[in-house]
């Protein structure tokens, strides 16, 4: 649920882009798209308080109801991560299926009646080529950006994890709020996600 809302996101952007590249030879995302994006995103953030609050929960109780063998601890950890895998690489295939939606169809000689209409549709597939092109180029950098983005963020929860098992050693007596805390820089980072996409 999280995670589709991430690219339903992204995937807004993409079709705003589009939208405006036919009214200008320079693509811009204009300022109301910037904040419906920004909106969006801060809706993620209630959102994903919710989920996590609920799937924390689940994965305790999954994990503390009776005797939990080594391998079927070893299955958790790795069903966790080959669903996150898969959510991630389900959405991207999507977003770019999404993309690739918008490129224009090459005209076949053969479907025209005469030479003059023909020409014609050719010069408005090579117009909407140069759009599209462009339209690519924007989104190829707003991508790339992304994953700089989703870089940091995990290095920044791979050092809590490392810290969260120290903690669980020492038997730190706050870790629920130590958590909670930490989701809520998660969460403030997806609301600049939008001003630092576009900086």
């Amino acid at each position: 649920h999280f995670l589709r809302h991430q690219f339903y996101l992204i995937d807004n952007l993409f079709h705003n882009m589009a939208l405006h590249i036919p009214r200008s030879t320079t693509p811009t995302v204009l300022e109301n798209d910037k904040k419906a994006v920004q909106t969006l995103i801060l809706k993620l953030k209630t959102d994903a308080e919710e989920q996590f609050k609920e799937g924390a929960e689940k994965c305790q109780r999954d994990l503390k109801n009776g005797d939990v063998s080594e391998d079927e601890v070893d299955e958790f950890v790795t069903k966790v991560f080959e669903n996150l895998n898969k959510t991630f690489l389900s959405y991207s295939d999507d977003l770019q299926q999404s993309v690739k939606a918008k490129a224009p169809k090459k005209p076949k000689k053969e479907e025209f009646n005469d030479q003059q209409t023909y020409r014609a549709a050719m010069e408005k597939y090579e117009q909407e080529k140069q759009q599209y092109i462009e339209f690519v180029g924007w989104v190829g950098a707003i991508i790339s950006r992304l994953m700089m983005w989703l870089k940091d963020l995990f290095v920044s929860i791979k050092e809590f994890f490392r810290k969260l098992w120290n903690w669980i050693k020492e038997a730190f007596q706050n870790i629920a709020q130590k958590v909670k805390d930490f989701f809520e820089f998660v969460g403030q980072r997806f609301s600049t996600l939008a001003a630092w996409l576009f900086e």
